[in-house]
């Protein structure tokens, strides 16, 4: 969908949303990890990431609805 065709409200959720998991990522000092860079999940140790020390995010761009 068009960014300006979404309510306000909606934009305004998730700008909140995007800035609370920045933040909390930043503050507990978890090391972040793209799902498009292969070459550093196949190098990190899996229980990492199950422990949270570790955080895998999605960096690529949502197909439009």
């Amino acid at each position: 969908m068009r960014r300006e065709l979404i309510p306000h409200t909606q934009q305004l959720i998730d700008a909140e949303i995007a800035r609370t998991s920045r933040e909390k990522s930043i503050v507990t000092g978890r090391r972040q990890i793209a799902i498009t860079d292969q070459q550093a999940l196949l190098n990190v140790d899996p229980t990492r990431i199950l422990t949270g020390e570790i955080e895998v995010y999605d960096d690529r761009k949502r197909p439009p609805r």
